[in-house]
């Protein structure tokens, strides 16, 4: 049972980069390489704070916690897990959310590369 759930789990975190390599591949296609790794930083650092991931956050930014890939990538893992204690949604939910993160900056990347090469 135990293999199991490490193998479902490494799935699910697997798959889940793919929404953050498609904001690195948006901040890449539309910054110069010497300014992308600064944005992505100041992009990738502070939603790894402000979803909640390391720390409990203050009550009046729980609620903006959902508008970070981040928090959605750490419910559907704790979903896939078995772990309701400190799931706020539903895991179909938050890897729907994921699939879009990932097709817009995807798409956008894409659209962007497209045109400029």
């Amino acid at each position: 049972m135990l293999v199991i759930l490490n193998i479902v789990l490494t799935t699910v975190l697997v798959a889940g980069t793919l929404p953050f390599a498609a904001i690195g591949l948006f901040i890449g296609a539309h910054t110069s390489a010497n300014v992308a790794p600064a944005v992505a930083n100041i992009v990738f650092l502070p939603m790894l704070w402000l979803s909640g991931l390391f720390i409990p956050l203050p009550k009046f930014l729980e609620r903006w916690a959902v508008i970070w890939p981040a928090f959605h990538l750490d419910q559907v893992a704790l979903g896939s897990a078995g772990v309701s204690e400190f799931s706020f949604m539903a895991p179909g939910l938050s890897a729907a959310v994921l699939a879009g993160f990932t097709v817009i900056f995807g798409g956008l990347a894409i659209r962007r590369l497209a045109r400029r090469g």
